[in-house]
């Protein structure tokens, strides 16, 4: 099983330490901050089956990411789960994280880092245009 979990509330935590604030923050943007989440997830999630949807042949190079070959592996990318704050996805397949990264007679081709750092870019990008359309 690979999987990639991006916490949110440690950006808003390092973007405001003091508790009487982050009482506030978390009063107002509960909600918010979660469907941010999902909608960064989504875009990971998209990117990641972009990523395996390359047909095999040709065989991926080690540091590429897989060929498809049965679409299992395409198929098996979705949400994980969501808890306050935190949204995780990835896949299923236990041979998503050998691929991922790699054994010791395979090299990686890394899928889901790739797609989870997209999606942790996205992410405060979604959340601070959502609070400034929010407060005009």
């Amino acid at each position: 099983m690979t999987t990639f979990i991006y916490h949110g509330v440690r950006f808003i935590n390092d973007w405001e330490r003091s508790t009487k604030k982050w009482e506030i923050i978390d009063r107002i943007l509960s909600d918010d901050i979660s469907t941010k989440l999902i909608e960064a997830a989504t875009e990971g999630i998209n990117i990641a089956k972009t990523l395996v949807s390359t047909h095999y042949p040709p065989a991926s190079l080690p540091g590429m990411p897989p060929a498809q070959r049965t679409g299992q592996l395409l198929d098996s990318i979705d949400f994980m789960g969501l808890e306050r704050f935190a949204v995780e996805f990835g896949s299923n397949l236990d041979y998503s994280y050998y691929l991922e990264l790699g054994t010791p007679k395979i090299l990686p081709r890394p899928h889901m880092f790739p797609a989870g750092l997209e999606a942790a870019k996205l992410f405060p990008e979604l959340l601070f245009r959502h609070m400034a359309e929010s407060a005009r």
